[in-house]
Formats: structure tokens, C-alpha cells, sequence
């Protein structure tokens, strides 16, 4: 198979193409790999004594009541909402990238 990209379109057009058909080709080991990453990171680091627990344990329940939260406003107050709070929050993040 043939992924050189057509005369015109650039030098990248190839490496896009690869990177889109890898994407595709591993899009089911993406989480598999992920999981078993994480867990290794956890396993060693915990082996070494380094992990902090309770902040850990806060931080996941703070994210869970976050996402919950954030789920319930969505669908409460509806798309446009939602559409109104991303647009200000890349504005603003816009506005401290290029200011600061």
C-alpha cells in the first residue's frame, strides 16, 4: 500500500496519513496500555513508598463529584450553556497565554 501523499499537499500529508492509520490500527490497545501503565506506576511506587493516599483518595473524589456535577449542569441548563462556558474558558486561556 501506497501512503505517499499527492503531488501539492505538503510534506506532513504523509505522516499524517501514517499517524491517522495508526491511530486506527490501535485504538483498541490504547486503553489496555493505559491501564496497565498506570497500574505498573501505582504497583512501583507504592513498592517505594512514595505515595500519598489521602491526597490521592480526595483528588479521585473531588474529580468524580466534578464530573457529576458538571454532568448534571449540562443536561440541566442544556447546549448552549455548555457551549457559552467553553467559549469563555478558551478565551481566558487564550488571554493568559498571550499575556503572560
Amino acid at each position: 500500500m501506497d501512503l505517499t501523499a499527492p503531488a501539492g499537499l505538503g510534506d506532513l500529508t504523509g505522516g499524517m496519513l501514517t499517524l491517522l492509520l495508526m491511530m486506527a490500527l490501535l485504538a483498541g490497545w490504547i486503553d489496555a496500555v493505559n491501564l496497565a501503565t498506570s497500574t505498573g506506576a501505582l504497583l512501583l511506587f507504592s513498592l517505594a513508598g512514595t505515595v500519598q493516599w489521602r491526597l490521592g483518595l480526595f483528588m479521585g473524589g473531588m474529580n468524580m463529584l466534578g464530573g457529576h456535577l458538571g454532568a448534571r449542569t449540562a443536561t440541566w441548563l442544556g447546549p448552549r450553556f455548555v457551549r457559552a462556558v467553553l467559549i469563555v474558558v478558551v478565551l481566558a486561556l487564550l488571554f493568559r497565554l498571550l499575556a503572560f
